[in-house]
């Protein structure tokens, strides 16, 4: 789920243009990743907070927790844009004749749609189906 269509562009994108630099930069981010996950240990006594937010609101005040809050708003926009773009390039891909302003607001509005009114729901379920595939296939490859 971290990856993204956004993501999904940007990798496309800079490995054709950089080729195995950009391999290699991402296989060393695996460095940062084990870093952290040292540093998680050592989170115990903000577990019982909600968002970055408040641990750094606990830690330094009222006025970073403010700053923290509006840049994880504004990260957010961020993240949305990239998924509408992503959204809109791919059915501009396959419906060229369409103004691409128009597909942008049909993106716009799929994605509201989904996100209100099937998002948890239809991951809920695939995630049980793929459940009950993996624990029909396992018992089948068992006997």
């Amino acid at each position: 789920t971290t990856y993204s269509g956004g993501g999904l562009v940007r990798n496309v994108e800079c490995v054709h243009d950089i080729g195995l630099w950009w391999i290699m930069f991402n296989i060393l981010n695996v460095v940062g990743y084990w870093l952290f996950g040292r540093l998680v240990l050592r989170m115990g006594t903000f577990m019982q907070h909600f968002s970055i937010a408040d641990t750094i609101g606990s830690v330094y005040g009222k006025y970073p927790r403010i700053v923290i809050a509006l840049v994880s708003i504004c990260s957010g926009i961020v993240v949305i844009a990239a998924q509408i773009t992503v959204m809109s390039q791919s059915i501009i891909i396959c419906l060229r004749s369409i103004d691409p302003r128009v597909i942008t607001i049909i993106s716009t509005l799929l994605l509201i749609f989904y996100s209100t009114f099937g998002g948890v729901r239809s991951v809920t379920y695939t995630d049980v189906l793929q459940f009950e595939t993996v624990a029909i296939d396992s018992y089948c490859n068992f006997c």
